[in-house]
């Protein structure tokens, strides 16, 4: 008896599926379906660039579309079989809202977009000439100096909205420092619109992209510095002391630095009345320069008038050496 009555549910279910199953291919009900993400496709973008406009942003659209319909008709939809659009066409510069315009299937009914419209902004398109800055990038290595930069040209034009042309303070040239050897080299480098803080400015093109920069390593040495004095101060004065560095650095190849022990300069007192700086002028090997930090060197030269009153503050041997590595010479009298 208990068997009789399981079989008899289990019938039961069997026969309640096949009546549902029944009457939902039969009858076919309405129902509602949410497609969501449904990329957005814009139209007429072209126009705009014809009218010397551009849409500004990322242009990622997307919605979300609710549709009805029978359940056989709808069911199977995916975003794939959706088209919303927007149409830019016809406006001009400035913030506008936009609708969305969606079409499916013929079966199928859209009852629900979100969002139906978004706010666009469409700008002027304009040219400007903006500076390039030269730059590097890596690490020097020790005892040595990168060279002075020179670029093939000074500026660049750079293209797109105004509100981001605008913003463009310069147009950055990194060398990479690890490329340059001690023999001139050339590097091709991208030319990077670059707002005050630093920062890339992303949606403008630059008119050359690139720009070629020479540009090397030299090493560096410090080498002992021994000085002539040239003339004479006329009669009534007196030469206290003279003050120049004891050690200069010098740039050039590793083999021009080679045999180099030390660097000849002189300077012409002739006819100094006061106390002042005066330009070394250094006999420099072939291929050897000055380093950049030490681009000049100069020689303090102490004046005293000796028909002046006597100073007690003023010291009246001048000879030794300061705390920054500067000789006194005590010239002959």
């Amino acid at each position: 008896m208990l068997q009789n009555k399981n079989f008899t549910k289990f019938l039961s279910l069997i026969i309640a599926i096949c009546l549902w199953g029944y009457v939902v291919w039969t009858e076919n009900p309405t129902i509602s379906q949410s497609i969501n993400n449904v990329p957005v496709e814009i139209r007429n973008l072209s126009s705009l660039g014809e009218r010397g406009l551009v849409l500004l942003g990322d242009h990622n659209y997307t919605v979300d579309v609710k549709l009805q319909g029978k359940k056989k008709d709808i069911g199977t939809i995916t975003a794939n079989d959706i088209t919303a659009t927007i149409d830019v066409g016809g406006y001009g510069a400035g913030q506008t809202e936009v609708t969305v315009n969606v079409h499916t299937l013929d079966n199928a009914g859209v009852i629900e977009i979100k969002p139906n419209r978004f706010t666009i902004t469409i700008d002027e398109i304009v040219t400007s000439e903006s500076n390039i800055r030269l730059g590097m990038t890596g690490s020097i290595p020790e005892n040595a100096e990168v060279g002075e930069f020179t670029s093939s040209f000074e500026s660049a034009q750079i293209k797109g909205a105004s509100s981001l042309v605008n913003t463009v303070s310069y147009l950055a040239a990194n060398i990479d420092i690890g490329m340059l050897t001690e023999e001139e080299a050339v590097q091709s480098v991208k030319l990077v619109p670059t707002n005050t803080r630093g920062e890339e400015v992303y949606g403008v093109t630059v008119n050359p992209g690139t720009v070629d920069i020479s540009s090397r390593i030299y090493a560096i040495k410090e080498v002992p510095l021994s000085l002539t004095v040239n003339g004479e101060v006329p009669e009534g004065y007196d030469v206290e002391h003279i003050t120049v560095p004891d050690d200069i650095a010098i740039r050039g190849n590793s083999s021009a630095l080679e045999n180099v022990r030390g660097i000849s300069g002189s300077i012409n007192i002739e006819g100094m009345t006061e106390s002042g700086r005066v330009p070394v002028s250094l006999v420099l090997p072939s291929g050897v320069s000055l380093s950049s930090e030490n681009a000049s060197i100069s020689a303090t030269v102490t004046i005293e008038n000796l028909n002046a009153p006597e100073n007690p503050d003023t010291p009246q041997d001048g000879s030794g050496q300061d705390e920054n590595n500067h000789s006194e010479i005590n010239p002959p009298r």
